[in-house]
């Protein structure tokens, strides 16, 4: 059974964008990563709303040392543009990497994160 962890943000027709983690089994845990999250990117095409599209879009992203994005990809997408909103909200989008101690020392890795689209 998957639940999802994250931050909602609503756009102007009412639908919901949460950007998190979805916890599974196996799990892609985040903790130590911040998003600030660019509300000026939050977008739920009009194509997927019109279409009655929801569900998570994956992706991972890879982050340097200095909390830089490297690369991002769609891991799981749903289509209808989500997966390219998603995309682009997470591009345009800050992060703070600290390490899995108390000590705050940045390291570079690879995380997953998702995007949920609900109307």
């Amino acid at each position: 059974m998957a639940s999802f962890k994250g931050t909602e943000f609503y756009t102007e027709s009412g639908s919901k964008v949460v950007v998190g983690e979805l916890l599974t089994e196996q799990g892609f845990p985040v903790d130590h990563i911040e998003i600030k999250v660019n509300k000026e990117f939050i977008n739920y095409p009009q194509v997927a709303q019109r279409a009655r599209i929801e569900g998570v879009v994956r992706l991972y992203i890879d982050i340097s040392e200095q909390s830089k994005i490297e690369k991002t990809r769609v891991t799981r997408g749903i289509g209808g543009g989500c997966d390219e909103a998603a995309l682009n909200l997470i591009r345009n989008s800050e992060f703070i990497v600290t390490s899995n101690n108390n000590n705050k020392t940045t390291v570079s890795e690879r995380y997953y994160i998702s995007v949920l689209y609900v109307l």
